[in-house]
């Protein structure tokens, strides 16, 4: 037997920045759904990246559905966390 543990979503980042949360909120939306549907509680962000124009989100089970702020205070813990590996690499060299 089989389990989903991790999903991903992505789309193309709009050139306009004005609908840029909207996208994002699209894809918060599409995982909340994705997760409800296999019986997750709901949904813990894993990872965010972006490159050449596209962003995806990685999610896992979580508590509760997830928010655009959520998202939000999840890329800026990932941005701390990698300014701080990056702080330690620099101490081993």
């Amino acid at each position: 037997m089989s389990s989903i543990v991790r999903m991903a979503v992505g789309d193309k980042i709009p050139a306009d920045p004005a609908e840029n949360a909207a996208m994002h909120r699209a894809l918060v939306d599409m995982l909340n759904a994705d997760a409800q549907r296999v019986g997750w509680d709901g949904v813990a962000f894993d990872l965010y990246t972006s490159k050449d124009g596209w962003a995806a989100i990685t999610a896992i089970p979580g508590e509760r559905p997830a928010t655009l702020e959520d998202l939000r205070l999840f890329r800026e813990q990932q941005k701390l966390s990698l300014v701080e590996i990056e702080a330690e690499n620099d101490n081993e060299a």
